[in-house]
């Protein structure tokens, strides 16, 4: 079944029957995406960093609005790390 067949067929459910393929969606999202997540950890990674990850994650599941996009990242990045440098130098004049 295609995305869009499948889509078809979610937008037809009753609500009762949407909510419970909402619940079941979510605990599937959560379980099984999770389990995926957290079975490759990199190495090089202590707890403390994980337990971060997973926070993060729980974050985004709950509030996806609250994700940056990746686009653009990497030049906000170098503009804070410029304006921190000229915050450093006038601190440093003063």
């Amino acid at each position: 079944m295609s995305v869009q067949e499948l889509e078809k067929q979610v937008q037809i459910l009753p609500p009762e029957e949407l909510a419970r393929f909402s619940q079941w969606f979510d605990t599937y999202r959560d379980t099984v995406m999770g389990e995926a997540l957290t079975d490759e950890w990199p190495e090089d990674l202590n707890e403390e960093q994980k337990q971060e990850i997973l926070l993060r994650r729980a974050a985004y599941l709950a509030d996806p609005s609250v994700a940056t996009p990746w686009e653009g990242t990497a030049e906000r990045i170098i503009e804070q790390l410029r304006a921190r440098r000229r915050q450093e130098a006038a601190f440093s004049r003063s």
